[in-house]
């Protein structure tokens, strides 16, 4: 992931899962990769992924939120 420019960030607090961003302050990717048996994590990332989708409404609030969190 390194030599794809990917920036690894550990577990990232959550246990079992490795966590990499690629793009720095202006971050274009990010990855999540989960052990194989940590279902409830993956069902969990699955599920809020899929209702943002099914939500359009609720993903541009969510994606506004975070970008003023983040300033």
């Amino acid at each position: 992931m390194i030599q794809l420019g990917y920036e690894p960030l550990g577990e990232a607090g959550i246990p079992g899962r490795r966590y990499d961003r690629k793009g720095g302050n202006h971050r274009t990717h990010h990855v999540h990769m989960f052990q194989f048996d940590h279902h409830e994590e993956i069902d969990r990332h699955i599920a809020v992924k899929d209702y943002l989708r099914a939500h359009p409404e609720l993903a541009e609030k969510y994606r506004c939120l975070k970008a003023r969190l983040a300033k």
